[in-house]
């Protein structure tokens, strides 16, 4: 059997057997997997102690059938994404970023451009400075490469375009629908054609759309600075995308109740 090679985030990891490990894996080649690491619970093993969570590493494995657990067979360490002493909101904000990418990715589907900006964010959370800021960041562009980015410009039930800025200056705020994955326009509201929306406001729409940084984000003639918008803009924007990602897995995710130690992205 050829072996295959790539870089990779660990993603978790179980005991099995005395001596053995579990993981899943965020390779950037080859995806999401499952591996086994005969051994890795050794202190002398071929996996230079490298197999914690948060860690990024060079990993070798055997591939096997979708019935079969692949066959770990060496990994090197390449970083520790080890947040600084008393940086919790980066702690927590990192392990969220695992969990989303467990829950939000298929197994053996390879996304490179996800795998990159993962790298990035963890970085950054790992200095500690504008975490919210990142980690909103992080979730729009994982919406968008995932091809669940919600509609913030066009109605998503009639198709009528919607201007923000006109909006925010006559102080309406347009409705967004869970359900139907973007804004909804007063009209089609009124109408009752969709009944689970929440009203949001124009501010939190213009934010998002200025964190995108995948190269199929909406394209704005003037980028907007996130660090113009208003710290209730923040607190709004994060409530909004609790939501929505909420509604996509169907639960809520295990780190919600520790994003609220994050760092203010206005501090």
């Amino acid at each position: 059997m050829s072996i295959d090679h790539s870089d990779a985030i660990v993603l978790k990891y179980v005991e099995f057997s005395e001596s053995s490990l579990i993981l899943t894996l965020f390779t950037r080649d080859f995806g999401k997997i499952h591996g086994l690491a005969k051994g890795g619970r050794r202190l002398k093993n071929p996996f230079e102690s490298a197999l914690d969570l948060l860690t990024q590493i060079r990993v070798s494995f055997i591939r096997k059938n979708s019935d079969a657990l692949d066959l770990l067979t060496e990994s090197k360490l390449i970083n520790r994404f080890r947040p600084q002493r008393r940086n919790f909101g980066g702690m927590y904000a990192s392990f969220y970023l695992i969990e989303l990418i467990d829950q939000m990715t298929a197994d053996g589907e390879p996304v490179p451009i996800l795998y990159d900006r993962a790298v990035q964010a963890l970085s950054q959370f790992q200095k500690g400075i504008g975490i919210e800021r990142e980690l909103l960041a992080f979730e729009w562009d994982l919406l968008e490469i995932s091809g669940l980015r919600p509609s913030t410009r066009i109605c998503v039930e009639c198709g009528r375009p919607m201007d923000l800025l006109e909006l925010e200056r006559e102080k309406q705020r347009p409705f967004f629908a869970m359900n139907d994955g973007g804004l909804l326009c007063a009209r089609c509201r009124e109408e009752g054609i969709v009944r689970e929306a929440v009203p949001v406001s124009a501010p939190v729409l213009r934010l998002l759309e200025s964190l995108g940084r995948s190269e199929s984000a909406v394209s704005m003639e003037s980028p907007e600075d996130p660090g113009e918008f208003s710290k209730s803009t923040w607190g709004e924007a994060r409530g909004l995308m609790n939501m929505y990602i909420c509604h996509l897995l169907g639960r809520k995710p295990l780190m919600y109740d520790y994003l609220r130690n994050m760092v203010s992205a206005k501090e």
